[in-house]
């Protein structure tokens, strides 16, 4: 049997902690049993790259979907002049301090943005490591939305775009 067919059948799943997961039917047949145990990491690969190809595939039909809106959006320059040794140095003066209770509430607020102010600076500094992810949704009237986010982990950059698609009232129609 296949290794397409064998994870079909037994609809064999993946989990998290690297453990796969199958139908009980599989306990039936001791042969097909020994033939998971050792094909594991083939199915486990299988698996992965059949996730892959399901998740470029969506992500291919979106972009199509979506590429009107795709051209919508803003381009973004994030300039900045990489010195490593400077980032670490103003990201040394981040307050790790929280207050508890009612009265301290304004503490934690000006200790937050104090730590938004010199994450900024640091941004200036930063070796980017940027992470784009898109959104593909729709509005409240069902309109195409889209979100882009970039972000950066290091410095906590964070810059959001949305673009919808244009509603068009009353179209061809006079009163």
């Amino acid at each position: 049997m296949e290794l397409k067919e064998f994870v079909k059948k037994y609809q064999i799943a993946a989990c998290q902690d690297g453990r796969l997961r199958a139908d009980s039917s599989i306990a039936r047949c001791p042969s097909d049993i020994e033939y998971l145990k050792n094909h594991k990491a083939e199915i486990i690969q299988y698996l992965n790259s059949e996730r892959d190809r399901v998740i470029a595939e969506e992500e291919a039909k979106n972009r199509a979907k979506y590429a009107e809106l795709i051209a919508q959006l803003p381009e973004r320059k994030i300039e900045n002049t990489p010195d490593e040794e400077k980032f670490r140095e103003i990201i040394s003066h981040i307050s790790h301090r929280h207050f508890t209770g009612e009265e301290e509430d304004g503490l934690n607020l000006a200790i937050r943005a104090s730590n938004n102010e010199i994450y900024r600076e640091a941004g200036k500094y930063c070796n980017h490591d940027l992470k784009t992810e898109y959104q593909y949704t729709y509005t409240q009237d069902a309109r195409l939305k889209l979100v882009r986010t970039i972000s950066c982990a290091k410095c906590q950059l964070y810059i959001r775009d949305i673009v919808e698609e244009h509603l068009e009232l009353n179209k061809g129609e006079q009163r």
